[in-house]
């Protein structure tokens, strides 16, 4: 899994918000607390948070910080007239720690966990605290994690003084549909600046997903929005090969800006190198393949949505695990699509192949998933499903196979989404795949013995 560098401690730098608030554990406030947020400035570090409050004991409500349990939020409490709120929901308090003798910031409470945190801002003097749901969006942009794939070119231009400049020569625009009309959206990258101590000027970048035509969408329709944007990157990620999840969703209307974070203290990201096998498509296809993917996306009920969802995450997961552990989670993914398209078919020789006939995968020479001579893949699975060792030669089988596995199973996705895929010539895992076909004899005779 790629590290997490700390460019340096937050301590190193100011607060991004300083604020008081409340924890409303059950509904019940707690006592005042001092709120400290650093805000990371690319995609590749955490938020983090530093809370500290009165000692429990010295409050008439002496429970009021027990947050192991239940319905936990931490609400700011900022002067009205600054138009500025901060909200924390499905958070998680690990531990309260108290300084004997100190009640003022007596007691260090730490948050492992956010679920959301949305910042709030209005920015008339007279708008309205609640939003209307009718108000048009001027802005609405998704923070992506690591991507490098499909991203403008850039060229940075730097002089003798610093001053820096860049050119960016394209980006691609992947179309999306949306209650019914077609909604563009732009693939960028934009950039943070930090000054720190000692005049060090810190710089970040994250990848950016932006709405063009905005004016068109409400403020009532965030909810639905969000899922556009996760939607757009759950295609980027079948496409680039490399999990890709929307960080931030920042949108705005004349009137009003929210900012909300996803999981802001421990942000999903890939477990695998972006460059380690290629595209499966290339970047030069990615706008064709979004106009057809995303039309045929739609089509899909709730519950294909679902199924195909679990096969892209189980070729690009959230969390590192054994080569067992993928092999059995991709099988278990694709038995899945399988059941959900063919839910009267029991066994698994008749509805894979089924599940094939229908969404035909369009390539030959791979080590095939069912197999009458019974050294499929599935041979593979069933070895490790009933706790089998993979020793040996089966190791390398099982090494070999998980490759081949990915195959059949983005090539079925790509079909289900109706994209006639052509490999790329960045494609390195298709090739790879290709140049094992005088391997496979000899590995499926280890699997069957």
């Amino acid at each position: 899994m790629p590290g997490r560098h700390h460019v340096a401690d937050h301590v190193d730098f100011k607060p991004t918000h300083e604020f008081d608030a409340r924890l409303v554990i059950n509904g019940r406030p707690s006592p005042l607390c001092g709120v400290k947020l650093w805000l990371p400035i690319d995609c590749h570090e955490d938020a983090r948070i530093q809370v500290t409050g009165s000692d429990p004991a010295s409050s008439p409500h002496p429970r009021s910080f027990d947050g192991t349990i239940g319905s936990q939020r931490l609400v700011s409490e900022i002067d009205p007239a600054r138009g500025f709120e901060v909200e924390a929901d499905a958070l998680h308090v690990r531990r309260v720690n108290t300084k004997l003798g100190q009640r003022v910031h007596g007691a260090d409470i730490t948050i492992d966990h956010i679920g959301r945190l949305q910042f709030k801002q209005r920015l008339g003097k007279g708008t309205a605290a609640e939003a209307d749901p009718n108000e048009t969006c001027t802005t609405i942009l998704f923070r992506l994690s690591d991507l490098d794939y499909g991203g403008p070119h850039a060229i940075p231009i730097t002089d003798y003084r610093g001053n820096r400049k860049v050119k960016v020569s394209r980006f691609r625009t992947l179309k999306m549909r949306f209650s019914n009309k077609l909604v563009k959206l732009e693939l960028h990258r934009h950039w943070n600046w930090y000054q720190g101590k000692f005049d060090r000027l810190v710089a970040g970048s994250f990848p950016v997903l932006e709405i063009k035509q905005s004016q068109s969408l409400k403020w009532g329709q965030l909810e639905e929005i969000q899922m556009l944007g996760r939607d757009a990157c759950l295609l980027l990620t079948l496409a680039a090969r490399h999990l890709t999840v929307v960080h931030v969703m920042d949108a705005a209307t004349k009137e009003r800006r929210l900012e909300e974070w996803i999981y802001p203290l421990n942000r999903q990201r890939s477990t695998t190198e972006e460059e380690a096998t290629g595209p499966l498509i290339d970047e030069s296809e990615l706008e064709d393949y979004f106009s057809s993917a995303s039309v045929n996306w739609t089509t899909l009920t709730d519950q294909q949505r679902d199924a195909v969802r679990l096969a892209i995450f189980s070729i690009h997961p959230t969390v590192e695990s054994s080569i067992e552990g993928s092999f059995l989670r991709m099988f278990t993914a694709l038995d899945g699509l399988a059941k959900t398209w063919f839910p009267d078919l029991r066994k698994i020789h008749k509805k894979i192949p089924a599940l094939m006939t229908v969404f035909p995968p369009r390539v030959g020479g791979l080590w095939p998933i069912i197999d009458s001579n019974e050294d499929g893949l599935n041979a593979i699975r069933d070895h490790l499903a009933h706790g089998g060792s993979m020793g040996g030669q089966r190791m390398e089988a099982l090494s070999v196979g998980i490759d081949h596995l990915q195959i059949w199973i983005e090539r079925i996705l790509l079909a289900i989404l109706a994209f006639p895929h052509t490999v790329s010539p960045q494609d390195w895992l298709s090739r790879h795949v290709q140049e094992q076909r005088s391997e496979l004899p000899r590995l499926r005779a280890a699997v069957k013995a």
